[in-house]
This record gives C-alpha cells, structure tokens and sequence, in this order.
C-alpha cells in the first residue's frame, strides 16, 4: 500500500506530536509523583511529631499530677505520725489523703491506680478507679533493679538522674499497656516512701490512631524489643511486624522514637492512596491527548482531501 507524500507527513507530523505529547506526559508524572512523595513524607513527618508531642505532654502532665500529690500536706503529716508510731493519726491522716485521691480520680480517670509505698515497697495504701482496696502488691518490681535504687537516692552531681521522677512501660494482663510513674517521698531529708501513678494508655493510644486515619495516615508505636504497643486497625495483623520494621512494600513509612519510655512511633500511607489522584489525572490527561490528537489528525487529513479536490477541479479545467 502506497502512500501519497501529503499523507506522509500528516502520519509524521501525527507520530511526532504524540511521541512529544508521551514525553511530557511521562515529564508530568514524575514531577507529580516526586511532589506527592515529598509532600506526603512532610505529612508524616507532622502526624509523627505531633504523636511524639502528645506522649511529651501526657508524660509531663503526669509528672506535674505526681508534684501536686507530693505537695499535699497529709502526706508530711502521715510520715510524721509514722515516725512517732502513732497509729490512730496515721489512720486519719491516710484516710484524707485517700480522699483527695478519690476526688483527683473524677477529675483524672487515666489514672485508674494511685499507690503509696514506703521505701522499701511496704504497701500503705492503693486506690483503684477512686476506691480503696485493703490487698495489693507494690509496683516497685516492676520499674527493675537500678530505676528502684536510683529513685531511692538523693539526687548527686555524678548521679544527676537519681531522686527523680521516673516512668516505665509494661504490659499488664488485665489493663494491656501501661506506664508506670513514680516519684520519691522525703521526710527531714531521708526517703520514706513512694508514690505511684498507674496509666493504661490503650484508651490514649486509640484516639490518636482515630485522628491519624481521617488523614489515611496509619501508625504503629512500639518498644524496644519490638513489642507492639498500639497499632491501627487498617494494619493487618500478618503485615504489622514488617509495618514496624519499615520494610512494607506499598508503603511510605516515617518514624520518630520517643526516648523517655524507650518507644518507637512509625506512621504511614498506603502508596496507591497517594497516587489515587495522581492516576485520576494521567488517565483524563492521556483522553484528553487521544481526543486532541484525533481531531488535529482529522483536520489534517480533511485539509489534505480539501486540496486534492482543489487541485483536481484546477486539472480538469485546464483540460478543457
């Protein structure tokens, strides 16, 4: 089949406006995937950031919870009346105490245990969900050996860290997760006592995860050994190990690592979400250069038969 030179190069001026139409095309969709890339990683740069500072504020907030039982004044007054073994005013002066914590729990239900030790873990008191329970174990196994001994210290130049507030994590049959804080009680210098502050953070935890999914944002947080604390419920349990450790195919994953409980924050987007849009465009894009493409072809081509027809009509009066 022979083409007329006219057609020739309506069919290469046609191959080459779509072969540069497929350039930028493919110019286009680079430029576009790099910018959802990096605007997404910005995303979850924030979304991890944010979580980081909300554990920060939660954990300071304890800390502050802790200074104000400290501070109140039958505390003082109960390890007074232990020191002059007078039992009936430690039996008031505890029962006031206990009151106080009953109304801080109405008014702070994340702490669904409150517990006073002495120093060396003996039970004096525990209020659960603001009542009063007579049997219970300390928590003082639980924060392990060297934080034990070094919330007993006083505070020293070569043990900066000693005497303070600490705060541990642990999983807990009952409550699931759960972080532990605890502050030294001094009486004339010397520490008699504990006081505990016992969170569940599951409750926490799921209101974060709720507002980082109406972002399509999903997150995991975990410990050190790789123990799974919080994970959202888009995460399938099967892809929840390879989630944490970054390594998820489809997925762009950030972390930020929350060094006071020795946690790791991950959040992530699902790839074909991120490019959800981006396909939407290259597919009307793509129709609307098929659609361009024909009718600049079919202009051509009807601007071609136009002549031919001009320059038969000039061949056949020239004949006559």
């Amino acid at each position: 089949m022979k083409f007329s030179k006219a057609t020739k190069v309506i069919i290469l001026v046609g191959a080459i406006i779509f072969g540069i139409a497929l350039c930028q095309a493919g110019i286009n969709a680079f430029l576009i995937t790099s910018d959802i890339k990096s605007r997404a990683r910005a995303q979850l740069g924030v979304a991890a950031q944010t979580t980081l500072t909300k554990l920060e504020t939660a954990l300071r907030q304890s800390t502050e919870d802790l200074k104000l039982l400290l501070a109140h004044k039958e505390l003082e007054n109960y390890f007074t009346a232990r020191a002059f073994d007078d039992t009936n005013e430690m039996t008031g002066r505890v029962a006031v105490f206990e009151g106080f914590l009953e109304k801080m729990y109405k008014a702070k239900p994340q702490y669904t245990k409150i517990q006073l030790t002495g120093a060396k873990g003996t039970p004096f008191l525990q209020v659960n969900k603001g009542g009063r329970v007579e049997t219970f174990a300390p928590f003082s196994e639980i924060t392990g050996p060297a934080a034990w001994q070094d919330l007993l210290k006083p505070a020293a130049p070569d043990n900066p860290g000693a005497g303070r507030v600490i705060h541990k994590s642990f999983f807990d049959k009952q409550d699931g997760w759960v972080v532990l804080s605890a502050a030294p009680i001094r009486y004339q210098g010397v520490t008699e006592g504990v006081l505990w502050l016992y969170q569940p953070v599951s409750a926490f935890f799921q209101q974060i995860l709720v507002e980082l999914a109406q972002g399509d944002i999903a997150c995991i947080v975990g410990d050190q050994n790789g123990q799974l604390i919080a994970r959202s419920d888009s995460i399938a349990d099967r892809l929840a190990d390879d989630f944490f450790r970054g390594r998820l195919p489809g997925w762009l994953i950030t972390q930020k690592d929350f060094t006071p409980l020795g946690w790791t924050v991950k959040v992530g987007m699902q790839k074909n979400i991120l490019y959800a849009q981006q396909r939407i465009f290259q597919s009307i894009w793509l129709l609307s250069l098929f659609v361009s493409l024909c009718v600049a072809m079919g202009a051509l081509w009807g601007l071609k038969i136009y002549q031919e027809s001009l320059e038969r009509k000039i061949r056949e009066r020239e004949q006559e």
